[in-house]
């Protein structure tokens, strides 16, 4: 069969496959479909098999290997054994000593795409590779039958040949390039992928259909990579290069390891925290059974009394516990509590309490959160949020109050939070407070400051376009796109980091605080 002839055919063949996938009708064979499939192919058994064809259209008669693809038993291909016994070492091994099959219906490759993959053997009749090759069928049959030199072979002609490879590259990364991209990285030609990544530059194209593309199918550390470069080109910080860097750093070890570096060092000579509370409250106003106290917590073996409306009426946990228990003693045990931490609980439920700066918000945010009693977690959000309105809190204050309000859900505060932010990475990373902060609020932080850089830049570059304004944000700061499709493990959404307050012309997009994407570990 000659190559023009074959090329064509397998264009058809390819189509119809295609199709066959859209219908739904082909599925891949279970163990049973496979034990039918091969009493099927039995030429004695009376199958009908609607076409046999014969390697380079050889003689039958001399051709002892049966290759059983998914097109089988409707088709197969026929070749010698002594074609097969000096390609490689692995395919001879695959050929069935009683069947004399070869059996690849698993790998969802075509006649044709074996058929060019052993050609490439047999200089007469080698069928050339073009673009339209079915190269991950071809690959496929590298790596399962290790076809070695064939795969060089695949690997010059992108590197050479291939419109849309090395060669011809010139910096734009179109959607024909995502296709090939997704090709090389499946198959595992990283320096191939490492001279297109080194210089360039994501497409109009690409960006406007980021899923139709198909850039969602690579991985994300390659998306990550290219958009690196992307940023790196576009915005012009000379002065603040190095802040920039320490961004994208911490973006490096997010994307590539999975893992945050902290950059701060523990300090046993740093004065701690001191909650005065502590000192305020009377463990002894629970340690008494007063009137109306007719529940006993046990924690750590200190026994408290409580109120069993006041438990029912601020807290469904304790509702639920305390209903479960019918006409049995009211006793609940909360084991792994710290004693003082539940008292300063039980004290915000009994008595009216101001909080204050010495008040240990976070036990108590922590345990109003396990046991349901919202009215004292809207208490912290407004304490939060009054501290912030009047200003003149420490960056430290501010990291301290940003992991309060992820803690308690509060998203509006998170949202304040971020926009007043206003210290640069480098130093806000190096700080105890953001030690704190979960994964997805030090990722959260990280945006704010790259944002910051990026409005810096855009002001101070004459040269800076208003399309590099809404490419970065579309880039870095749009769902389903760029940074936020590579980081969505981590719950990024699209976020206003524009400050309320300020006056001047916002020309990134405004978005709102999409609900509950900040409050995992």
């Amino acid at each position: 069969m000659d190559a023009e002839k074959l090329r064509k055919r397998q264009l058809k063949r390819e189509r119809e496959h295609k199709q066959k996938h859209k219908s739904g009708k082909r599925e891949l064979p279970d163990e049973k479909a496979e034990k039918q499939m091969y009493e099927m192919n039995v030429p004695e058994r009376g199958v009908v098999i609607s076409n046999v064809s014969t390697l380079f259209n050889l003689d039958e008669e001399i051709c002892d290997v049966t290759v059983l693809t998914y097109e089988s038993p409707k088709e197969v291909l026929k070749l010698p054994s002594k074609y097969v016994n000096f390609i490689s070492e692995k395919l001879k091994t695959l050929v069935a000593e009683e069947t004399g099959e070869i059996d690849v219906t698993s790998l969802d490759v075509s006649i044709e795409s074996i058929e060019q993959a052993i050609s490439f053997y047999h200089p007469k009749n080698s069928i050339k590779l073009e673009d339209e090759s079915p190269f991950e069928e071809l690959l496929t049959l590298c790596d399962e039958w290790n076809l070695l030199a064939f795969r060089t072979s695949i690997e010059e002609y992108f590197i050479e040949h291939h419109q849309y490879g090395c060669n011809y590259f010139d910096g734009d990364v179109g959607p024909e390039h995502i296709k090939l991209f997704y090709i090389l990285e499946k198959f595992n030609f990283g320096n191939i992928i490492n001279m297109f990544v080194e210089d360039c530059c994501i497409s109009d194209d690409v960006i406007k259909n980021y899923k139709e593309c198909g850039l969602e199918k690579l991985s994300k550390e390659l998306q990550y990579e290219m958009l690196k470069v992307e940023i790196l080109d576009m915005l012009e910080v000379k002065s603040n290069r190095s802040e920039l860097h320490t961004i994208l750093n911490f973006f490096n070890f997010l994307v590539h390891e999975d893992r945050v570096v902290d950059q701060y060092a523990k300090n046993g000579y740093k004065k701690q925290i001191e909650y005065g509370i502590y000192e305020e409250i009377k463990q002894s106003d629970f340690e008494e059974k007063r009137f109306g106290a007719d529940v006993t917590i046990i924690v750590s073996d200190t026994k408290l009394y409580v109120n069993s409306q006041i438990l029912m009426d601020n807290s469904p946990v304790f509702k639920r516990r305390l209903e479960n228990l019918g006409d049995k003693e009211l006793v609940l045990e909360l084991p792994w509590k710290n004693t003082k931490e539940v008292v300063l609980f039980f004290t915000f439920l009994t008595k009216p309490c101001k909080i204050e700066r010495d008040v240990d918000l976070y036990a108590l945010a922590s345990i109003c959160q396990e046991y349901q009693v919202q009215w004292i977690i809207d208490k912290i959000g407004n304490y939060i949020s009054t501290k912030v309105k009047f200003g003149g809190e420490t960056y430290q204050s501010l990291l301290r109050f940003l992991k309060l309000a992820c803690m308690i859900k509060k998203e509006d505060v998170v949202k304040k939070l971020i926009q007043i932010l206003d210290q640069p990475f480098q130093l806000l990373k190096m700080t105890e407070e953001f030690t704190w902060l979960n994964t997805s609020a030090k990722i959260l932080v990280a945006r704010k400051c790259l944002f910051t850089l990026a409005e810096e830049s855009f002001n101070e570059s004459e040269a800076s376009l208003p399309a590099n304004r809404v490419k970065f944000n579309l880039l870095m700061n749009e769902d389903g796109c760029g940074l936020l499709n590579i980081l969505q493990e981590y719950s990024q959404i699209e976020f206003d980091f524009q400050n309320d307050n300020d006056e001047e012309e916002n020309l990134f997009k405004i978005l709102p605080f999409a609900k509950g994407t900040l409050y995992s570990g």
